[in-house]
């Protein structure tokens, strides 16, 4: 039986992660060798150190994220070799990994290809999530009417963080995240922690707190633009406000020379789902798995 092994990356092998994410990690639009360097350069050093090479009898197969904070256990940014013993093996010495750490809880988040492996050892999923497209060299949506409407500025943070709040509470993507998790989450966005944040496309209605709808945009390659927020306070819901606001993040991106954008939609969220097919935006790549295994009681 073949050993799987973890390996942290560093700048010594960097030149061994770059390959395995090139050539083992789906992603949209690959960003470029020089991209990953940078990404991982500028991730905190909690997500760093966890950052791992993997390895089947010391060859190089594939690459993974798995932090742990306190005893929550999370496996993200998967890649592996077309293998499917490799895919099963390296579930199972990632489990036994998270068990050494003695985690509680494990959480991964995986494309389907990884899944049956995953499942084999006794994850749960929670939800499915799919990648979609919009082509900004076709067309662009035609202009909304006019609505108080402004791009977002460094000071609103904390208001866009609680826009969240709102949005998210009991909706099919609530993970139990309080005003202040989803504040630090604004402000990594923002501060450029997951791409460029493009300001000058993303937008809040209306023009002063409290906000009623927001889209966040951020670059994920050359050309290449993330919405990766797009969010609405439920008790406005279905006022198209949402659709306004994609308008206008849509027709800036495409002013300031992107040729496509991307966003990830959970496939319960139907009238999401709705308004980005609506739009123009089609699916693409393999879905996005989200599952969980207990491995101890809540103490």
């Amino acid at each position: 039986m073949r050993v799987i092994q973890f390996e942290p990356v560093s700048e010594d092998n960097m030149h061994v992660f770059v390959r395995m994410t090139r050539e083992t990690l789906w992603q949209p639009v690959y960003p470029g060798d020089d991209a990953v360097v940078r990404e991982w350069a500028r991730w905190p050093l909690p997500i760093r150190k966890d950052t791992l090479l993997i390895r089947a009898d010391g060859e190089p197969v594939g690459r993974v994220v798995a932090p742990q904070f306190d005893d929550y256990h999370v496996i993200r940014d998967l890649g592996l070799r077309a293998d499917h013993d490799v895919a099963m093996l390296t579930a199972r010495a990632l489990l036994e990994r998270a068990a050494r750490q003695r985690a509680r809880v494990v959480r991964a988040i995986l494309h389907e290809p990884f899944w049956r492996a995953f499942r084999a050892i006794g994850l749960e999923e929670q939800k499915q999530r799919v990648s979609m497209q919009y082509d900004l060299n076709l067309s662009v949506p035609a202009p909304a009417a006019e609505s108080p409407a402004r791009t977002l500025e460094r000071p609103d943070v904390a208001q866009v963080g609680v826009l969240m709040h709102s949005a998210y509470a009991g909706s099919v993507d609530d993970e139990g995240e309080s005003v202040e998790q989803w504040i630090d989450h604004v402000r990594d966005v923002m501060g450029g922690q997951y791409g460029t944040f493009l300001d000058c496309c993303s937008f809040v209605t209306p023009t002063a707190a409290p906000f009623a709808s927001g889209v966040l945009a951020i670059e994920n390659a050359r050309q290449s633009a993330l919405i990766a927020q797009v969010v609405t306070r439920r008790e406005q819901a279905n006022r198209g406000l949402a659709r306004r606001l994609l308008g206008y993040s849509l027709a800036a991106l495409a002013a300031h020379g992107y040729r496509r954008c991307f966003l990830e939609v959970t496939l319960t969220n139907l009238n999401a789902m709705h308004l980005y097919h609506s739009l123009g935006f089609v699916s693409v790549g393999p879905r996005i798995v989200y599952a969980v295994r207990l491995l101890a009681p809540e103490p």
